[in-house]
């Protein structure tokens, strides 16, 4: 692709991503087809859970495994106080390599790992892990500055909070999530936190899903909704 055509589209692109709240994006070299399926994800989520997108500071690229995709940090106190954002997306820099991604995904998808195979079903799992923080942060700060950092907020007093676990629950008494639909091999059995955002991805990027992902879908826009009204 022309350089010039690139560097135009990835420009537009970043301007509506900025729009959102978005601080920082250093995504040079990921293939424009990413670009905007990041685009898109963030689209999806936007209109369903704008409040999120005010605490993600950055976007960028880190070295991680080959078969890793992305994940969402947390700032800790005195980086918070800089930035007033206390998130943060890395996007795994072998995605720079759209083959070799595209394999990975194929991979996981045949293996049985995960439901999705796709760079925006995989973002749309990282900013769904956004929505479940944002409403951790809302349920428990409250307005105010927590005197520590966030990992070691997260580490002693999140599981207090669990909030996909809470969804998790909650869907489990409807009866239309008797148990876990995830075997072993699935990613979702990790933890509540990645179930939820395999379930939520798997809402928005499948043509056709259960019951029980729409009811998870529904239960987390009842959470949102009571975090932000």
């Amino acid at each position: 692709m022309d350089k010039d055509i690139y560097r135009d589209k990835v420009i537009e692109i970043k301007k509506e991503l900025h729009s959102y709240g978005i601080s920082k994006i250093e995504l040079s070299g990921l293939p424009l087809e990413y670009w905007e399926d990041i685009k898109t994800a963030c689209n999806i989520v936007y209109n369903e859970f704008p409040e999120i997108f005010k605490m993600i500071h950055s976007i960028s690229f880190e070295k991680m495994g080959e078969a890793d995709f992305a994940y969402v940090s947390i700032y800790n106190y005195e980086q918070f106080i800089f930035h007033g954002r206390p998130l943060y997306m890395r996007v795994n820099d072998v995605c720079k390599d759209a083959l070799q991604t595209e394999e990975n995904f194929e991979k996981s998808y045949f293996n049985g790992f995960h439901n999705i195979r796709t760079f925006k079903g995989y973002f749309l799992h990282e900013l769904v892990h956004v929505l479940e923080l944002s409403i951790l942060f809302k349920g428990c700060f409250k307005g105010e500055i927590f005197q520590e950092s966030y990992e070691d907020y997260q580490l002693s007093k999140a599981p207090m909070y669990d909030i996909s676990k809470q969804i998790y629950n909650i869907v489990l008494e409807t009866n239309s999530l008797k148990e876990s639909p995830l075997d072993e091999k699935k990613y979702g059995k990790e933890s509540f936190s990645e179930f939820f955002a395999e379930t939520m991805a798997e809402y928005w990027e499948l043509d056709s899903v259960e019951q029980y992902v729409k009811d998870i879908h529904k239960e987390a826009c009842n959470q949102y909704k009571f975090y932000n009204c």
